[in-house]
């Protein structure tokens, strides 16, 4: 009988929940869980369990300013915010001095790939039509300058020694570095071309 995943898992029919589960990746699913961690600040940056791709809420509990802090989605907070970095951490306005916070966020989904990728232009793009949803890492192999690159907020234009996200999942590198090679560590878009999004798997007919 064809019907919707979330359909068969509705029903939990022990005989069929495994294989529906499997079909799932509900690993993945259940990463998708609201995530709340109590975590360590060092220069205004806590690095989380997970990267984020949005702080739902924040508490800073020891600090110059300790307190419920305002979450942004992306941006450079000010005092009183929360930010989620370029590469999903929770950043913090200096001001505030958070030592230590208590933040509810939902992770990105899938899992990062690393791939070595020719950049034309200053963009490069993901193998087999994959688009980034976030970018932890990129490195130059080849340019002007090569090492290490500073990631910054999805859609900027970097500067030297920088590497953003682009507006459609690309991957933009400045124009000073002429950058032709690079290595880069992301999460693609849950699409098709990445297997496709734990939503859409939910909707897929199976035959359960």
């Amino acid at each position: 009988m064809s019907r919707p995943l979330q359909t068969a898992l509705t029903e939990s029919n022990p005989n069929k929940l495994a294989a529906a589960m499997h079909d799932l990746d509900a690993g993945q699913a259940f990463k998708l869980v609201t995530r709340t961690e109590r975590v360590t600040v060092t220069a205004n940056v806590a690095t989380l369990s997970a990267p984020a791709k949005a702080i739902l809420a924040c508490y800073a509990s020891a600090g110059t300013a300790p307190g419920f802090k305002t979450p942004l989605q992306t941006g450079t907070p000010s005092a009183g915010q929360v930010a989620v970095g370029p590469s999903g951490t929770a950043v913090f306005n200096g001001t505030d001095a958070i030592t230590v916070a208590e933040v509810v966020y939902v992770a990105v989904e899938g899992e990062p790939v690393t791939e070595e990728i020719d950049v034309t232009s200053n963009v490069g793009s993901g193998f087999a039509s994959k688009t980034g949803a976030l970018l932890v890492a990129a490195e130059s192999l080849a340019g002007t300058l090569t090492g290490a690159l500073t990631i910054v907020a999805r859609g900027a234009t970097p500067t030297t020694g920088q590497a953003a996200l682009g507006a459609t999942g690309t991957f933009v590198f400045a124009g000073a570095d002429a950058v032709t090679r690079a290595r880069v560590t992301y999460y693609p878009f849950p699409d098709a071309a990445a297997g496709g999004s734990v939503a859409s798997r939910l909707a897929a007919s199976q035959s359960l």
